[in-house]
């Protein structure tokens, strides 16, 4: 009974999250076929909102960033918003939800990865968001300074994390900054001492340094949004939180110690 219950309550939820497609995207039963893997589209491609955003897409892994965005709204980014942190910015999926949810918001994106950068820099140009929308070459990290990304090519974009060198593998090196400098950068460009909204998916590095962090580091932010990863424990990093003042308010449960969860300043 209870397994078919659950089976229910996902189906409902599919539904919902096709029929805010339907109202938002454009060309949305090809692209909702292509999701399901019913069909396949021919990329690249291309997302479009009904009001003119853009993504380009060069894979299906890029059609689920964009589809978990705006259609299961994975993230939400209050209208009111004015500065947005996003950490791991990937291919700039999240920066375009959020100048498109608050419109007069400037959004700091933080992409270590080189192709990857680009590809944001690009999705930036393409959404006329160059005067609101900054880029950063940057990784957040435990330590300021440098560290090791997997260049593996059959990786996709969405899963590279920070990784130890290695001469077995591909890897290559990216610049990195610690939690508060980050913060400090993101207001330094915004000019801005407070931040709305910080959106974290950094594919497992944030156990690192996350559940670590003091609560000065995240004075002043109003909310945090953040894709947790099963290689550690989740509640390290919600007490973390929780001792800066940021109340958890949703917890989408993918796996044990893997999901999104979304904070609020009490």
């Amino acid at each position: 009974m209870i397994s078919r219950l659950l089976r229910g309550i996902r189906q409902v939820d599919r539904l919902r999250e096709v029929a805010r497609c339907a109202s938002a995207i454009q060309g949305w039963p090809g692209i909702t076929s292509a999701y399901l893997g019913l069909t396949r589209l021919d990329y690249p491609a291309r997302f479009e909102t009904r009001d003119g955003f853009v993504l380009p897409l060069e894979s299906f892994h890029d059609l689920v960033t964009a589809w978990v965005l705006f259609c299961r709204n994975e993230y939400v980014v209050p209208p009111e918003a004015k500065v947005v942190v996003d950490f791991g910015a990937n291919y700039g999926a999240f920066a375009v939800l959020a100048a498109r949810a608050a419109r007069q918001a400037k959004i700091i994106c933080f992409e270590p990865f080189p192709e990857t950068f680009h590809r944001l820099q690009e999705t930036v140009r393409l959404n006329r968001l160059l005067e609101r929308v900054t880029c950063l070459p940057i990784a957040v990290a435990r330590e300021a300074g440098s560290a090791f990304m997997s260049a593996d090519p059959s990786i996709p974009s969405q899963s590279r994390g920070l990784a130890e060198a290695s001469t077995a593998r591909p890897t290559l090196e990216v610049r990195t900054l610690e939690l508060g400098g980050a913060l400090e950068e993101a207001r330094r460009l915004a000019r801005a001492r407070h931040i709305d909204l910080v959106k974290m998916d950094i594919e497992g590095a944030e156990h690192s340094f996350l559940r670590d962090v003091t609560p000065d580091t995240l004075a002043d932010i109003g909310a945090w949004q953040m894709e947790y990863h099963p290689n550690g424990s989740k509640h390290a990093l919600f007490q973390a939180l929780g001792r800066a003042g940021l109340k958890l308010r949703h917890d989408q449960i993918d796996c044990e110690n893997g999901g999104v969860a979304h904070f609020v300043r009490d």
